[in-house]
């Protein structure tokens, strides 16, 4: 696909600036989300995760991941872009964890592979979200908990891409120089999904 070619070619390009820029930040504590660092404490989005299966859509260098493998979950790091990965396996901790090249609208993943699956801007900002929004659904286990944090890209209808999945959009504006509410932040502090979901690529 096109996006997946011209994502990845963008992502290898500005890894490491991107990282020398913004992980100071997003990568200053655990759990922080967005550019704004909301502390994960504020909104426990995705709870305790001890033991639980995890897949990050959109790892970047791992701050995520690190994070939860450290707490002890079975994480899996997932990204479109190999400088991005190459970011993640040099500053993995001791808590190590598996990293996986893929695009997030083609999943290599079996159904209801994970526990928790979740992206805090990374692969549903990028990819065509009626496609990737019922790939995340298909490896996510019935009763499992599902949170994108997600810039919806502009070549696409919010209102498609959220229905698309059964997912609760978790997005803020681009560019905004204040720190928005809460209630903009964040819709709902987790979505208990119904089930895991069908949504195979097409």
């Amino acid at each position: 696909m096109t996006s997946i070619r011209v994502n990845r070619q963008h992502w290898n390009l500005i890894s490491r600036a991107y990282q020398e820029d913004h992980d100071p930040q997003i990568g200053a504590a655990a759990r922080l989300w967005g550019m704004f660092a909301i502390p994960d404490a504020r909104l426990n989005a995705l709870g305790e995760v001890t033991g639980k299966r995890v897949l990050e859509l959109g790892c970047g260098a791992g701050q995520w991941s690190r994070s939860l493998a450290a707490e002890g979950a079975a994480v899996v790091g997932l990204d479109l872009s190999e400088a991005q990965l190459a970011a993640a396996a040099t500053a993995m901790g001791a808590a190590r964890y598996p990293l996986v090249q893929a695009a997030a609208q083609q999943l290599p993943f079996a159904a209801a592979s994970f526990d928790v699956v979740f992206c805090d801007h990374g692969g549903l900002s990028w990819a065509p979200a009626h496609l990737a929004v019922p790939q995340a659904a298909r490896v996510l286990r019935r009763g499992g908990r599902q949170f994108p944090r997600f810039i919806p890209p502009s070549r696409t209808r919010p209102s498609a891409t959220f229905a698309a999945g059964s997912a609760i959009p978790v997005s803020h504006h681009v560019g905004t120089r204040h720190r928005p509410p809460i209630r903009y932040l964040l819709q709902s502090s987790a979505h208990r999904a119904k089930g895991g979901g069908s949504g195979h690529q097409s």
